[in-house]
């Protein structure tokens, strides 16, 4: 894992979608834990696209926040 794009994917995270601290340790545990589910994240959150007011990477920041 690298870990400056973790580092990116996070601060990126936090600014985009505005979460608390506790979210976001939440998520960086998680993604600290799980190579493969961390590059399958940022892989989707790079290639996400917001059409028509819809986020298409929503539901899988929600899923990592259950």
């Amino acid at each position: 894992m690298d870990l400056n794009h973790l580092n990116l994917f996070l601060k990126l995270l936090s600014v985009n979608y505005v979460l608390s601290d506790n979210e976001m340790a939440k998520i960086s545990d998680r993604l600290l834990a799980d190579d493969q589910e961390f590059l399958s994240l940022w892989q989707r959150f790079q290639d996400r696209m917001i059409l028509d007011g819809v986020d298409n990477f929503k539901p899988f920041l929600e899923d990592l926040l259950l």
